[in-house]
């Protein structure tokens, strides 16, 4: 072994003990691509393993079928494996065709499904061993890929959270019930390839790291090397350096968005967030701008790809109060009333439907409907919120219908004279315009209460009632 390798690999041990990567018992799962810097990685955790640390090490492979010799290479990395004593778990799809077939990207479906498959591995290893703690995935992104990632996302106009880079370390899956580490960040890619020359170490080449066509490739084969000859290896570490800055920036930002949310934030389903326009206003333009992605991330419950000049667009338009509905994007749209902002996707029409007392219904996107008899003297005047009583007498020997609200209907509400225009009494509840077609319950054409709103004139109670509908409403 020459001492280069021997330096590294002090380097690489180093680095687990100064950030606590790994510990004694840890479940480790490297993912290996065949590459010279996983198979540098594979490598480096199996020594580590046998000289510092007692943990349980797996090693997990992802077929993309890109590539006709893609086949022959997860066997080359079954025969590494074997040497090391490490268990395998393989996976392959055909990328281009389901790509194809839900009409995105290569690049996006190819890591989208290789990660799902890393944590299923993950998660499986997890359940089987009794494992408490999250298990740890290895992946092998070096200083050069971090360089080329930053690159990247600056030409694109990224904010914070893209110019931060490639993290050393972040809690991964919808759950985060998987910790990714990254310890070869701060190698170059030439240091891992010279590691396994040195150590007789085969890998694979994929051709498709040359090609200039790809972004990626453009500025790895051609402008990081300029950068490197004109300014030197400093510059580029100039570079990888500012992420980490940034990327400090970015966590102190999302702590401040945290707090505005907490400040703003006065009432959430399950696709609307409503905020306190005054609560919100209050704090920087910068803060309330980038809230809003994340915003719309929450209400649609996935990462949205929503521009940073879309954001500026929605972030002017609650200042001056322009009326009406902005689309952000990703199904999501914003609206101000008065002193309230709603962000939220559209809800599912109301189905019409036939109601059985006592029956409980999900409308989905709107609550939970129960329906149940109760006798007078179990009544609570005034009823308890979210809660509506009408005579069961009047509606007991007729169907009881679910329907949307209309346009024009009215209802003569319990305490008022005069028929009144659903759409303006909803108005008046604070119900947002999107949602105005409202779940109703009905006899035949006639709403007789639109919960937890109130009920009609004609269907209320009376001293000769013996029982009474209870209508009780719970927001999603």
């Amino acid at each position: 072994m020459s001492d280069e390798s021997v330096k590294l690999y002090a380097e690489f041990e180093d680095i687990i003990y100064e950030n606590d990567y790994i510990t004694d018992g840890d479940l480790v799962i490297a993912a290996v691509s065949g590459g010279a810097d996983s198979i540098a990685m594979l490598n480096l955790l199996s020594r580590f393993n046998q000289v510092s640390k007692s943990f349980r090490l797996y090693a997990a492979h992802f077929d993309h079928q890109l590539r006709p010799e893609s086949s022959s290479e997860a066997q080359f990395v079954q025969d590494q494996c074997d040497r090391l004593n490490v268990e395998l778990f393989t996976e392959t799809a055909d990328i281009a065709s389901v790509s194809r077939h839900l009409g995105r990207s290569e690049h996006d479906m190819a890591r989208e499904l290789r990660y799902d498959f890393f944590s299923n591995v993950a998660l499986k290893l997890k359940q089987e061993l009794s494992y408490d703690n999250p298990p740890l995935l290895v992946t092998a992104h070096h200083f050069d890929d971090q360089v080329e990632t930053v690159l990247m996302r600056l030409f694109n106009g990224s904010g914070l959270a893209g110019l931060s880079g490639i993290r050393p370390r972040l809690m991964w899956g919808q759950k985060q019930l998987i910790e990714i580490i990254r310890p070869l960040l701060g190698f170059r890619h030439r240091q891992l390839v010279q590691y396994c020359n040195s150590n007789k170490l085969e890998f694979v080449t994929d051709p498709s790291n040359t090609d200039i066509n790809y972004p990626r490739n453009n500025i790895r084969h051609r402008l990081a090397p300029k950068i490197e000859e004109h300014l030197g290896n400093s510059a580029l570490e100039g570079i990888v350096r500012s992420a980490e800055i940034i990327r400090g920036a970015h966590e102190y930002s999302n702590a401040e968005i945290d707090k505005l949310l907490a400040d703003s934030v006065t009432n959430r389903r399950c696709c609307e967030l409503e905020l306190d326009y005054k609560q919100y206003s209050g704090y920087l333009r910068w803060l309330r701008l980038v809230s809003i992605k994340r915003i719309a991330d929450s209400v649609a419950n996935k990462t949205l790809r929503i521009s940073y000049e879309r954001c500026k667009v929605a972030e002017r338009f609650l200042w001056h109060n322009q009326g009406g509905v902005l689309e952000i994007g990703g199904g999501i749209s914003v609206t101000r009333t008065g002193n309230r902002i709603y962000f939220f996707k559209k809800p599912r029409a109301v189905k019409g439907k036939q109601l059985a007392v006592p029956g409980k219904y999900v409308i989905e996107d709107w609550g939970v409907l129960h329906l149940n008899v109760v006798e007078l003297e179990k009544v609570d005047f005034p009823p308890p919120q979210r809660t509506l009583y009408i005579e069961w007498r009047s509606t007991s020997e007729v169907g009881l219908n679910l329907a949307p609200v209309s346009p024009g209907d009215r209802i003569s509400l319990l305490g008022m004279k005069g028929r009144r225009k659903v759409s303006d009494y909803l108005h008046d509840s604070g119900v947002p315009v999107y949602r105005r077609r409202y779940p109703a319950v009905l006899i035949e054409d006639e709403i007789v209460a639109i919960p937890p709103f109130g009920i009609s004139e004609k269907f209320k109670i009376s001293v000769s009632s013996l029982q009474a509908l209870e209508i009780t409403w719970e927001d999603v």
